[in-house]
């Protein structure tokens, strides 16, 4: 795993993305990488369950 410092951001361009790293529950770094994984086209779809996991367990 690498490390990785980006400099020259103004400000306008951070609030954007605190912004939407506040209307998502993910948090910047997160998303920064999301968004440059999304450019490169490496990005990984995630599987959305439609399964009864969350039901497991809690009836009688």
């Amino acid at each position: 795993m690498c490390s990785l410092t980006i400099r020259g951001c103004d400000d306008a361009l951070m609030d954007a993305i605190r912004r939407e790293s506040l209307s998502r529950p993910e948090s910047i770094n997160k998303l920064v990488l999301e968004a440059l994984a999304a450019r490169n086209g490496t990005a990984q779809k995630t599987r959305r369950h439609q399964d009864l996991d969350a039901l497991a367990g809690t009836w009688s």
